[in-house]
């Protein structure tokens, strides 16, 4: 199991976060304002709220610029989106410029690499696909597997993680290009237990690690930690906010923009009840 390295909240408004963007294609970029510590290259996660709507999305890339504050602008991080995320990012540009709304979207689908097993029983006969999980919501999943399921199949989904085990009846409701998304039917009371604690585990560790911004003057006094943001879809940290990372003046270069090579690096599927 494998979650985002780290990940920077976007608390924009419609129109502020179509300000920011620059292209959605393969080369587009969102400047997200904010003084954060992270490096040029570093891979980063975006989670951007929608404004008046319950939920947003995930999106993958990279940090391709960082530029300071100046008396016009805020100080922020240029990040380029990844190829595996450049459709929900044109979605969120379209969505942000008021040329496209959801549809059916009502929570948050929140990014795992998480093994599995769909178990399936065609006219009798019992198939298991090993397969995983790349987002999950409390209704359904997104799976990346190798093999065709057809829509309106009835599927058993089996894991076993460090984050606990269980099963959960399914349905798919479309497949395509590597790709398979399902329902969650709720066949046995357990069922929806067992997804319920798995996904607040998910949500817990993915609130580990948002990355916090500093104050954008870079001096940290003891009353200028500042709050982690707290859009709709993660529970509140008990306690309060979360420390600032590092102290001190710090200098952050003026724009400066790289070429990052997206590299993939391919995981070997294997059966979780084998472990």
């Amino acid at each position: 199991m494998s979650f985002p390295e780290q990940i920077v909240e976007v608390h924009l408004s419609r129109g502020a976060l179509n300000d920011r963007f620059r292209d959605a294609g393969e080369e587009g970029t969102l400047m997200v304002p904010g003084l954060f510590e992270l490096g040029l290259g570093a891979a980063v996660t975006l989670r951007i709220g929608f404004e008046g709507l319950p939920c947003g999305v995930f999106l993958d890339g990279v940090v391709q610029a960082r530029r300071a504050s100046t008396p016009g602008a805020r100080a922020g991080v240029g990040v380029r989106f990844l190829p595996t995320s450049v459709e929900a990012a044109r979605f969120a540009a379209q969505w942000a410029a008021g040329k496209s709304e959801p549809k059916g979207r009502r929570e948050w689908r929140y990014p795992v690499e998480v093994s599995v097993i769909l178990v399936t029983s065609p006219r009798g006969s019992t198939r298991i696909y090993p397969c995983t999980l790349v987002d999950v919501s409390m209704r359904g999943a997104r799976a990346a597997i190798n093999h065709r399921i057809e829509p309106g199949e009835e599927i058993r989904c089996e894991w076993r993680s460090e984050l606990g085990g269980g099963a959960v009846t399914s349905r798919a409701v479309w497949s395509g290009n590597g790709r398979l998304g399902l329902e969650h039917l709720w066949r046995k009371p357990e069922e929806r237990v067992a997804w319920e604690q798995f996904l607040a585990k998910v949500r817990t560790t993915l609130r580990g690690k948002i990355a916090v911004p500093m104050p954008e003057n870079m001096r940290l006094s003891a009353g200028g930690i500042p709050a982690v943001g707290r859009e709709r879809g993660f529970t509140p940290t008990p306690g309060g906010p979360l420390p600032v990372p590092g102290a001190g003046n710090k200098v952050i270069p003026k724009l400066v923009e790289i070429p990052v090579t997206d590299a993939t690096v391919r995981r070997k599927r294997h059966d979780p009840r084998s472990e």
